[in-house]
């Protein structure tokens, strides 16, 4: 099987592992549909683009409206301004649910399996 081959079968069983892993952990946690879409596009921003240069405590992982960011997650950087994209950062309650979600879904080691991962979930956006 050559190395083509290889990632495109993993593929297919990735994509179907990330949305039983999604799901599995939201209803574990038992958290909103809409938070786990902010929680997944954290971790999309945090370690499928790039590696974290922040600690999580001051990285700035969500951009939206006020309305889409009412969460208990969630806190703006800092004044909210109404109607126009803020940058918001983690709430301590969102830094330990975003760390049991790391654990539950850890980052594959593999460059090219995570830009699958990340094309995937922004592709979706779970919202």
């Amino acid at each position: 099987m050559t190395l083509l081959q290889s990632f495109s079968a993993n593929m297919d069983i990735t994509k179907w592992n990330i949305v039983d892993k999604i799901n599995d952990f939201r209803y574990d946690n038992r958290i909103t549909y809409k938070d786990m879409a902010l929680l997944i596009e954290a971790y999309r921003r945090q370690y499928l683009i790039g590696k974290p240069e922040k600690p999580l405590a001051v990285a700035w992982v969500g951009l939206g409206v006020p309305s889409q960011y009412k969460s208990k997650y969630f806190r703006p950087l800092g004044k909210e301004i109404p109607r126009a994209n803020n940058w918001y950062l983690f709430t301590e309650e969102g830094i330990e649910i975003f760390k049991k979600l790391i654990i539950a879904m850890p980052v594959p080691e593999d460059w090219l399996i995570r830009s699958k991962w990340n094309a995937f979930l922004f592709e979706h956006q779970w919202t």
